[in-house]
């Protein structure tokens, strides 16, 4: 539950972000994949 919680998070913040700047889908898809992957980084710990 709180990794799904924490992903929807990462997400809406990455919407947030390029909503905020405009960039391509390419970069807000590096942006959101990012955050993810630090996401599951850190439940891995």
């Amino acid at each position: 539950m709180t990794e799904t919680t924490e992903i929807v998070i990462g997400a809406d913040l990455s919407t947030s972000i390029t909503k905020a700047i405009p960039v391509t889908k390419s970069t807000s898809c590096k942006i959101l994949s990012k955050v993810v992957f630090q996401v599951q980084k850190g439940n891995v710990k």
